[in-house]
């Protein structure tokens, strides 16, 4: 009787573990903040940098972008994935290739060798017929009317794929906005509009830092601008300047930005319950999702 209560009390002990590092993790992927940094210049040379991090930073995603080619990766514990690179015919020189040792005398067989002349000559009299397989198949295909046939074909299917995706858009924005618009639905609309802002306070921008000067060619529309912009109240919680040239004729926008933030996937999970528990919004989901 003493070794079952042994064993019941080891079986309780690890499942008490399970639950508690289930708990844990639980707790640290609602409570951890996901971080997110967007940096950029706009001069004459233009580039943008977004990262990412999860779990200080246990998950990093970074993004790189400097006018022409972009550039992204994850990084796992530090660890950033390795990408493969195919190597070039111009990676290679002939001072990289080995030497090999002749050596500077051989005898050979001359009933070996004519046999394996006769072999690379029949092997070159292959390949030419080869050759010219492939060069009449390729006349073929590139005949006028042959390629005329596949332009007309390709472009055909790429406006049908536009005519087909256009057409299921605008059954969805059809169906969505008849159930938006239905008096019945308009509490929950007003229910997912509150939580909508509830949860861009919570991920709204920490930091704000900016330096950007602009000009629009007239001083007339610049100062137009700038007041539209004096305008917004956001722009005095955070270090923002913007700077008028009204001076220059030339239409341009330079300077720095960096902007930083957080969010919780708990604030996520909160609004998310609170929509659920109403049955007019799950009734309204189900209507939005056929």
């Amino acid at each position: 009787m003493s070794i079952v209560l042994l064993i019941l009390k080891i079986i309780g002990m690890i499942l008490l573990t399970v639950l508690c590092v289930v708990l844990f993790l639980l707790i640290l992927l609602l409570f951890a903040p996901i971080r997110y940094q967007i940096m950029g210049r706009i001069m004459d040379e233009k580039s943008v940098r977004v990262k990412v991090t999860w779990l200080f930073p246990l998950l990093a995603y970074y993004f790189f972008w400097d006018g022409e080619k972009t550039e992204q990766y994850l990084k796992i514990c530090g660890i950033r994935k390795k990408t493969k690179e195919k190597a070039s015919e111009e990676d290679f020189s002939e001072e990289d290739l080995p030497e090999e040792d002749f050596p500077e005398e051989a005898s050979f067989d001359e009933d070996l060798l004519e046999e394996h002349t006769h072999q690379v000559e029949e092997s070159a009299n292959a390949r030419e017929e080869s050759k010219d397989m492939v060069r009449s198949t390729i006349e073929k295909e590139t005949s006028q009317e042959g390629l005329w046939n596949r332009i007309t074909g390709r472009i055909h299917d790429f406006f049908q794929k536009i005519r087909n995706t256009v057409s299921h858009l605008k059954d969805t924005i059809s169906n969505i906005k008849t159930v938006v618009l239905d008096e019945t639905n308009q509490k929950v609309v007003k229910l997912i509009l509150a939580e909508t802002g509830s949860l861009f306070k919570h991920f709204r921008f920490r930091k704000i830092d900016t330096e950007i000067t602009f000009s629009l060619g007239d001083p007339a529309t610049t100062g137009q601008v700038l007041g539209i912009l004096c305008m917004m109240p956001f722009l005095y919680r955070y270090q923002v300047g913007i700077y008028p040239d009204f001076e220059s004729e030339e239409l341009y926008v330079r300077g720095t930005f960096d902007i930083r933030g957080r969010m919780r996937l708990v604030h996520v999970l909160i609004s998310v319950i609170r929509l659920i528990k109403e049955p007019e919004c799950r009734g309204f989901i189900k209507k939005i999702l056929k």
